[in-house]
């Protein structure tokens, strides 16, 4: 995979966990929240795959990102 893929991959994820977050705080619920919740699911697995053979030493800050944003 690649950094540039991962990297893709976070950006958009934050973009989806932004909006979720902005749902909560207007007291959102129901299946539209747990629609964007599993795609930011989606995403964060996709970010994991996209990282998997990049070297862990040389960018450890995606490798601890990942289980930061699936918490």
């Amino acid at each position: 995979m690649s950094l540039e893929g991962a990297a893709h991959a976070v950006r958009t994820l934050l973009k989806v966990i932004e909006e979720a977050q902005e749902m909560r705080t207007a007291r959102a619920t129901g299946t539209v929240l747990d629609g964007v919740v599993e795609h930011a699911g989606e995403l964060l697995a996709i970010v994991e795959d996209e990282l998997e053979g990049l070297d862990r030493s040389k960018h450890a800050t995606l490798f601890a990102a990942a289980p930061v944003l699936r918490s």
